[in-house]
Formats: C-alpha cells, structure tokens, sequence
C-alpha cells in the first residue's frame, strides 16, 4: 500500500491528494496517510520487521569503596560513597582515579529548630585581683550627739538633732529642734529593768530576836489517842518494814543481815578472789554477830577386790564436817575485819583395779574458819575434818572419825558389814552429815546393800536417813544416790549413800557423793576378783556465815 509522509512547512489544509480527498480527522503525531480504497486515511504504518540488537547503555554503579578492575564495562560509572569520590567513565578496563565530589553551593537557611533545653550551671570562676582603693569620699553630715551635764541643759548647748542626759535629775531630753530643748522626754529613774539572777552568796546571819515568839499548842500524850494511825514516817527515818526496827534515835535499821562465803562466791563488798581465803568488814553499826563455820566433808573408802569365798568389805564412810559457831558482841572485838577460810570437800578412795587387794582411803575435808585479821588471838571460830573413810579390807572397812576439842564436834562414821545390809550412822552432833559404807561381800559371796547417808539435822542415832540424804546402792553393784544441798545454816549437809557390793558377774557400786556443805562421801561397795570395786563419794565443800545484828 502506498504512503506519504506529511510535513507541510506552511500552514494550510490539504482536502485532496492526486485528485483524491483526504479524511477531515485531524491525524496524531507520527500519523501516515494510507488509501483505504476511497479515501486517504491518517493512521500508522504496518510494523517492520525487527532490527539488529543495539550496544548496552552505561550503567552507574555504587559501593563503600573503590571499583576493582574487573566490575563493570566500559562507559559505566562508579560511587564511593565513604570517600565521595566519582569514577567514570570506565575506558580501556580501567576505571581511573576518579573524581573528588566536593560540596555544592551553600542552600537557603532552614526554619528556625525548637529551643533546647538549659545547660548546667558552669562552675564559679577563680576570685578576681583586688581592684584599685577608690579615692575618699566627701565629709558625712554630722551626726546626733549625747550630751552630759549636771541640771537641765542651757539653750546654747548642742544643736538640732542632739541629746542631753541630766545626770543629776536622771532626766533625758531630745532630740533638740528649732533651738530647743523643751521638756525631759524621759525619767530614767521611772525605768524598771528586768529582774536580776538569785544571788549564790548567803548573807550574814541576822541579829538575835529579842522577841518571844507565840506558845505552840500543848503536846498530846500518844496515851489518849484512841482510833486512828500514825504514820511510820513521824516516828523515825529511814525505811519501816517486817525486817526492820526504830532504834533510840528515831531511825529505822535493819534487825540483822546475813553473809555467806563459799568456795565459788562471796559479799560484793569481801575481798580476795575464790575460793579464798577472803578479808572482810563488819558493817559499821553492828552490835553482835553470830559466826557458824563448817568444814569440808571427807571422802568415803572404796571397797575391797578380793576372791571368792573370803570376806571383802565395803569401803569405809566419810565423815562430815564439823561445825563451829560462836556469838560475840562486836564492841569486845579488837577489830572488825576478819579472814575467812572456807574448807575444800575430800575426794572418794578410787576404784580398785587389782585382785586381792584393799580399797583405796578417802581424803580428809579442809578445815574453814574466822579470824581476827590482826591481833593476839586471831582465831574466832573453826570447823575441822579428818576423818575420810578407810578403804575395805578382808577384815573391816572403818569409817573416818572427827572429834575436834573444843570448836564444834562431827561424827564417827560407822564401818561398813559383811553379814548384813548397811544400816546406818552413829550418833551425830552438828555439822555435815557422815556418808554410809559401801556393801560387803562375806565368805559365802553373798552381797549386801551399801547403807544410806545420814542427816545432821533430826536423825537418830544409829538410823540413817534425815534431810536430802544419799540412799544407799542395792547389791549387787548398784550406785548410791548423791546428798542434795541442805540450806538450813544451822546444820550441814547429809551424807553420800554407799554402793551395793558386787558379785561374780558385776562390778562393786560407787559411794553417793556428800551434800553441801559439809556432807561426807559415801563408801564404795565390794567386789570380786575380774571385777573393779565401787569408788568412795566426794565429800562437799564447807562453808561460813555470818549474821549480824544492828
């Protein structure tokens, strides 16, 4: 189909081509007028047929360092964008060194950003130098004066503005204006000042009155009251109580105070570190005091070890410490301070380990005492032990004895038995109880009980038993009870029980240790050969105390 390009360098409009018309629709850019048959027609042309493939375009490429050699093709570009450094084109494989980008032209100011917040306070700086002393001033106005004089001022004294004291009439005048003074302003001697501080300075007594003062009422004989108390505070000082009483000269003072020393303790206001001796004072006002003293109790005896079908008796009983006391009035005494000695309790006989052979003695107890700390008959009063019990033989097992002329007494420990059950004590006097013999074993191996301690407080003779005393052990081997502490100070503590013999199978039973203060050590029970005998008890310690009466 034939076509014609349009291109008219002129304006006009074309209506017909080679005599033929030509459509009045205005034709698009690019547009060909074709014959449709009957008449030209805009529109476009058949599509070609495709042509060869053109060359790549460049490329521009990006990265955070330099190109290398080998990426991209010739003609390509390249941005460094850390460096901001342009390569390109590429040419010849190389890249070349590139171009440095540099800032372009400075842009139009932004709006105004929102304020930021205060920033801290700068530390102060350093102290500037001293300035330069300024030239001085001009004169000051002068000032009000206070003026002094004896009597009222004179006219001429002073000027406006100032004051006058009258040192005579204790007047004040002023300020003075238009030339004068007028009247005092103030009386000075009208003036009350604060009050002043109590003086600490006692004046001097003042004369004797020569005046007799008014009778007081008649004195009430305390007989007529018939109803009513009195008050304890009328009739004396000091404080009134059960334990108490109002002395001559209207005080009141305790009726007695009592002080105990022991091998573990003594009065605050004693002297000396345990167990003693210790120094002490009768407090000041005493009259009388009675002092008790009770020795140390004695060990008991351990039994014999022997062999079958002999005698072995149980270990003999510690006796109990002796009691001591005496009542002195306290304005006979040379002195007032006194040494106390409170006397150590003896230790058991050991168990006996060998055959055939003997128990072991008990130790005597330690002596306890008061005394005149100076003087030429220093001792007051004393109470003595020696008597621990024996240990056991084939024959006996005697008790210790204790006797002492004089100063108190204890007892003699009854020896122990082999043909009947331990029964008791002798008779006592007063002091620590004595403890009982350990259990004997007779020559047809029967054993017996060991015999209870004895009291020193309401006991028969004979009897054993009384207050807190140690029961005896029951055969075969059984252990005696220990004394329990007796506080009764009159008397001292009971004795230690006796163990229970033993027999073919069982060991001897240990002696009851003495009550405080003062008991004696029970005996040990006997024992066979093989088998270790009952030990003696301890004796318990002594002890001294002292009432005084106000």
């Amino acid at each position: 189909m034939p076509f014609f390009l349009i291109s008219s360098p002129t304006s006009g409009n074309a209506t017909q081509l080679q005599g033929r018309g030509v459509s009045a629709t205005a034709p698009a850019t690019g547009s060909l007028l074709t014959w449709d048959g009957s008449a030209w027609l805009p529109g476009m042309g058949q599509t070609g047929a495709t042509g060869p493939r053109g060359f790549d375009g460049a490329k521009f490429w990006s990265g955070t360092t330099g190109p290398v050699s080998g990426f991209g093709n010739s003609g390509d570009f390249f941005l460094d964008t850390n460096a901001g450094r342009l390569y390109g084109p590429k040419a010849n494989g190389a890249w070349g060194g590139g171009v440095l980008l540099t800032a372009g032209q400075q842009g139009a100011t932004g709006p105004t950003g929102a304020a930021g917040t205060n920033g801290s306070n700068g530390s102060n700086g350093a102290t500037g130098p001293t300035g330069v002393t300024g030239s001085t001033g001009p004169s000051g106005v002068r000032g009000a004066t206070l003026i002094a004089g004896a009597g009222v001022p004179l006219a001429n004294a002073g000027v406006d503005g100032d004051w006058y004291i009258d040192t005579l009439g204790a007047d004040f005048y002023g300020p003075k204006a238009g030339g004068s003074w007028g009247a005092a302003t103030i009386d000075l001697l009208a003036i009350t000042g604060p009050t002043g501080a109590a003086s600490t300075v006692t004046g001097p007594t003042g004369a004797a009155s020569t005046v007799t003062g008014p009778t007081g009422p008649a004195t009430t004989d305390a007989s007529l009251l018939t109803s009513g108390t009195i008050a304890t505070a009328r009739l004396g000082s000091g404080t009134a109580s059960a334990s108490t009483y109002l002395r001559g000269d209207q005080t009141y003072a305790p009726i007695s105070a009592v002080f105990d020393f022991t091998r573990t303790a003594a009065p605050a206001d004693a002297t000396g570190a345990t167990p003693g001796p210790y120094t002490w004072t009768i407090p000041a006002g005493a009259k009388a005091v009675y002092m008790i003293a009770i020795a140390g109790g004695a060990g008991g005896g351990s039994g014999r070890r022997g062999a079958a079908a002999s005698a072995r008796f149980g270990g003999g009983a510690g006796v109990g410490g002796a009691l001591g006391e005496a009542m002195l009035a306290v304005a006979e005494m040379p002195s007032t301070t006194l040494t106390i000695t409170v006397g150590a309790g003896g230790g058991g006989g050991a168990a006996q380990g060998t055959d055939d052979t003997n128990g072991n003695a008990g130790t005597n107890g330690g002596s306890s005492s008061v005394a005149l700390s100076s003087g030429a008959a220093p001792l007051l009063v004393l109470g003595v032990n020696n008597g621990g019990g024996s240990g056991g033989t084939a024959a006996a097992g005697a008790g210790g004895f204790n006797q002492p002329a004089g100063t108190g007494a204890s007892v003699g420990a009854v020896a122990g038995s082999v043909t009947a059950n331990g029964s008791g004590q002798g008779m006592y006097l007063r002091g620590g109880g004595p403890g009982g013999p350990g259990g004997g074993i007779d020559s047809s191996n029967n054993s017996r009980n060991g015999a209870p301690g004895t009291s020193q407080q309401w006991a028969a003779a004979g009897s054993g038993g009384g207050i807190g005393w140690g029961q005896g052990g029951t055969a075969p081997g059984g252990n005696a009870t220990s004394a329990t502490a007796n506080n009764v100070f009159s008397a001292g503590g009971s004795g230690g029980g006796g163990g229970g013999a033993g027999n073919a199978t069982t060991a001897g039973g240990n002696g009851g240790n003495g009550g405080f203060p003062g008991g004696g050590g029970g005996g040990g029970g006997a024992a066979f050969n093989g088998y270790a005998s009952g030990a003696g008890g301890n004796g318990a310690n002594g002890m001294v105390r002292i009432v005084v009466y106000f």
